[in-house]
């Protein structure tokens, strides 16, 4: 992930937290010991700025057996690419605004579970 760029001045703080080409954005609003995701996007890259609360974010290439676990709280990002499995396991309740690069439709949602 890149840097994030910080101006700060004496009427408050601007921190960037992503660019890019966005389609969706989403609030997400998850309960402690709730489990989410499980699965992967072909096309989809999802975008996470946490508001509050913590995560135990756990991810895995499509082709690898390699699993990789991170604990995220108030104040981080992360992004999810295409092709990653993934497991959010909500440690402490959580809010985090989501951004999709593809828009979800239940016609076509670019879900797909391992």
């Amino acid at each position: 992930m890149t840097k994030r760029v910080v101006r700060e001045n004496k009427k408050g703080k601007l921190s960037e937290l992503f660019k890019g080409n966005y389609k969706q954005c989403n609030l997400l609003e998850m309960k402690k010991g709730t489990v989410w995701g499980g699965h992967y996007h072909e096309k989809t890259t999802e975008y996470f700025y946490v508001i509050n609360g913590k995560i135990r974010l756990e991810t895995k290439l499509i082709d690898d057996s390699e699993i990789t676990a991170r604990l995220y709280k108030s104040g981080d990002s992360f992004v999810i690419d295409p092709l990653v499995i993934h497991i959010l396991n909500i440690i402490q309740d959580a809010k985090c605004v989501v951004l999709y690069t593809k828009i979800f439709t239940p016609e076509k949602p670019d879900l797909y579970y391992p």
